[in-house]
């Protein structure tokens, strides 16, 4: 992941109509021609949290200045759903979140490197697309290489990636580029993993893949 603070404990300003808000987390697309924000926690008095998301879920840019000066604007997306929470510190002091509707279906995201790989694990179990433990960081050097997933940028400790899960054509891709490898290793005709089910809500485990 890129990150946008080299220190994690460090507080990015957040700028956007004369509002300014301190934030200890972001995570953004960094795009050719503009930057989309998928995540953001951030500090500011009651008025200033509600401004600052105000203004961003009607399209105005929001200023992000590291601590060292760095500076890049970043908006939503056209047509994304934006969302609030926000938290009571007290002493008129209020804790957000802002994010995109759909980030727990469209990203994987960790708060620590070490993170990382379980965090992809799970969110392939809950698509159709069977894996294997032993070759799960192959499987997420494939994807990458493929553009099915795009690194995010972020600050704080957090990163992630923006998935685009095509789930047939990453079968094909598993079934080319890492099963015959595997298979020969291993001296097996498939591959074993976990499925999530929506009607029971219960991990069943499914053979897949047999060749």
């Amino acid at each position: 992941m890129t990150s946008l603070n080299g220190n994690p404990q460090a507080f990015n300003l957040v700028r956007a109509g004369g509002v300014v808000c301190k934030s200890d987390m972001g995570l953004v697309e960094m795009g050719r021609y503009s930057n989309e924000l998928l995540f953001l926690s951030f500090y500011g008095s009651v008025q200033q949290v509600r401004a600052l998301f105000s203004l961003f879920a009607t399209g105005h840019e929001l200023k992000i200045v590291s601590r060292d000066g760095e500076e890049f604007s970043a908006t939503k997306r056209f047509g994304a759903e934006s969302r609030q929470k926000t938290f009571s510190l007290g002493y008129g002091k209020r804790h957000s979140l802002i994010y995109t509707a759909d980030l727990h279906k469209e990203a994987v995201i960790w708060l620590s490197p070490e993170e990382r790989l379980d965090c992809f694990r799970l969110a392939l179990m809950k698509r159709r697309i069977p894996f294997d433990l032993e070759w799960l960081p192959d499987l997420e050097a494939l994807l990458l290489e493929e553009d099915y997933l795009k690194e995010l940028s972020g600050w704080g400790g957090i990163g992630g990636y923006r998935c685009s899960w095509q789930d047939d054509e990453i079968c094909n891709l598993i079934v080319e580029k890492i099963l015959p490898g595997w298979r020969d290793k291993n001296g097996v005709k498939g591959v074993h993993r976990k499925v999530w089910t929506e009607a029971d809500g219960m991990h069943r485990e499914q053979y897949a893949l047999r060749l």
